[in-house]
């Protein structure tokens, strides 16, 4: 054989082990309580070879996590939280003005603007980077890029657009921005930050924009629509995005709530599984914005990867593994669960998105699946706290 009789010695070994553990382990006292795929065998693969032989016995030992006993340090049932509203009447009408003009812009013409400085409403093309206490931002640094200066302050860096307003076309300037404080910004760990930035000013345009007209109406919404018609659509959808928002904030509220809650020694095991979904969350969602290609991530999703992201964020992961224990625990307590419908309608949704980003290879639908059963579990459970806990919603403050 390919490899000599070491080599065979070797993939038998591993074939008897793969066929005795399960059932072995299914007959220990304690397997009930096991944590999945957290099994280890005591020696190494080098240990048990030099240890094996066709015509004698083999023991060996292997060990396993067990699920962790939990303690509520407070009734989850008593659990508040505070969160402020993300908007009002008069924002999502000044959202809307905003987008009214971005989609004037499409297909709308630019002309180079000369004789003065940048003014609100120009794109602009600049050299940006960003330093906070002294240690430039991972990534800030950009070269030639293009910013409309009507969205910049969202898109890229809230403040920036009120450090270019008033430069010349060739001009430097060095400035400082503060990072939002509200819970929605992202990263956490710039919140309240104040950021050393520079600039250079390439070049500056402005847009002809055309006029408002039920044709122009047409033209973006098809025959019989009106102005009021795109406005109206534009206004919807901007409710459901702020309702979405304050959704995402609730949801991370109740998660610290639960968190902060919870007395428990969490395996290494159940820390590495919280690492691998997150970080397998983090590579679908820059595919899928198109930030990353699936073979990029591929390549990003190694084991060593895998490894120093779990480093870098242990003590979120271990946050968010304590948030998820006390989650099954109240599922469990209130009998809570996503019907059947519903777990697998919510399934053929996200195979249909990995069909569209994965063209090639395989695709883990048992892996899907457990990442789908998972979200409309929290899910659940957190529409059972927002209807069950207390929660404080104070005023939206522009």
């Amino acid at each position: 054989h390919i490899g000599g009789k070491k080599r065979v010695y070797a993939t038998v070994l591993a074939n008897l082990i793969e066929s005795v553990m399960g059932p072995a382990l299914e007959k220990s006292p304690s397997s009930a309580n096991a944590i999945a795929d957290s099994e280890k065998i005591f020696e190494s693969g080098q240990e048990l070879e030099d240890r094996f032989s066709p015509s004698e016995d083999l023991t060996f030992a292997v060990t396993y996590d067990l699920m962790p006993e939990l303690k509520w340090t407070k009734p989850y049932k008593s659990l508040s939280i505070t969160v402020q509203e993300v908007t009002d009447a008069a924002n999502n009408a000044a959202i809307v003005d905003q987008k009214m003009r971005q989609l004037s812009k499409e297909g709308a013409q630019m002309r180079v603007v000369t004789g003065r400085g940048v003014e609100k409403g120009d794109v602009v093309v600049i050299d940006f980077d960003a330093a906070v206490e002294g240690e430039q931002i991972p990534g800030a640094m950009r070269q030639g890029m293009q910013l409309d200066t009507d969205t910049a302050d969202e898109d890229f860096l809230p403040g920036v657009c009120e450090a270019l307003v008033g430069m010349a076309t060739g001009e430097e300037k060095e400035s400082k921005v503060t990072f939002p404080t509200s819970e929605d910004f992202s990263p956490a760990a710039l919140r309240g930050k104040v950021a050393d930035i520079k600039v250079k000013l390439s070049e500056v345009f402005e847009y002809d924009l055309p006029e408002l007209t039920d044709e122009w109406a047409v033209a973006k919404l098809g025959p019989g629509s009106t102005v009021a018609d795109v406005r109206k659509r534009l206004e919807e959808n901007t409710v459901a995005e702020q309702e979405e928002k304050l959704d995402s904030i609730i949801a991370d509220k109740f998660t610290d709530a639960v968190a902060a809650s919870i007395d428990v020694e969490l395996p290494l095991s159940l820390i590495q599984e919280a690492g691998q979904n997150q970080y397998s969350t983090e590579l679908n969602s820059l595919i899928s914005k198109g930030t990353i290609s699936y073979e990029q991530a591929q390549q990003l999703a190694s084991p060593q990867m895998l490894e120093q992201y779990i480093k870098n964020k242990k003590d979120e992961l271990v946050h968010l593994q304590k948030a998820a224990l006390g989650f099954a625990d109240i599922m469990a307590k209130e009998n809570i669960s996503p019907s059947a419908q519903e777990i697998e309608e919510e399934f053929e949704r996200a195979m249909e998105g990995v069909r569209q980003i994965q063209r090639q290879g395989e695709i883990n639908e048992d892996g899907i699946r457990e990442q789908v059963v998972q979200s409309l579990e929290t899910q659940a459970v957190m529409d059972w706290m927002r209807k069950n806990c207390t929660m404080e919603r104070t005023p939206f403050r522009a």
